[in-house]
C-alpha cells in the first residue's frame, strides 16, 4: 500500500516489544484494515519464528463460535472436550505466534 510504510513501521515496532500481547487495528470498513494487517504480518515476521496464521472471522456469527474458528484455524483437533480455549491455549504456549483475527465486529445481531 502506497504511504503505509510509516504505519507499518509504527505497528511492527508495536508488537516487537515484549509487553504486546494484543493490538488492536479499527477503523470504518473499507479503510483499509485487513491489508495493513497483512502488510504488517510479512514486515513482522522475524518477531514471530512459528509465522502467522490469520483467522477470518465473517462468517462467525456467535461468540461460542469465535474458539472454535480459531482452533480451525490452527489445526487444533477437537478432542471432544469443552475446554477449546485451553486446547487453543496450550497449542500456543511459547511458539512466537502472530495471530491475526479479521473481522472481529463485535455485536453481529443489529
Amino acid at each position: 500500500m502506497i504511504g503505509r510504510d510509516d504505519q507499518v513501521d509504527a505497528i511492527v515496532g508495536v508488537l516487537a516489544e515484549p509487553s504486546c500481547s494484543v493490538l488492536t487495528l479499527t477503523g470504518p470498513g473499507g479503510v483499509g484494515k485487513t491489508t495493513l494487517a497483512l502488510l504488517v504480518a510479512a514486515a513482522a515476521r522475524e518477531h514471530f519464528p512459528a509465522g502467522t496464521v490469520l483467522v477470518e472471522l465473517a462468517d462467525v456469527r456467535s461468540a461460542a463460535d469465535v474458539v472454535p474458528a480459531i482452533a480451525t484455524a490452527l489445526g487444533v483437533p477437537d478432542s471432544g472436550t469443552a475446554d477449546r480455549v485451553g486446547a487453543v491455549a496450550s497449542f500456543l504456549g511459547n511458539r512466537g505466534l502472530l495471530l491475526v483475527l479479521d473481522n472481529v465486529e463485535g455485536d453481529r445481531s443489529c
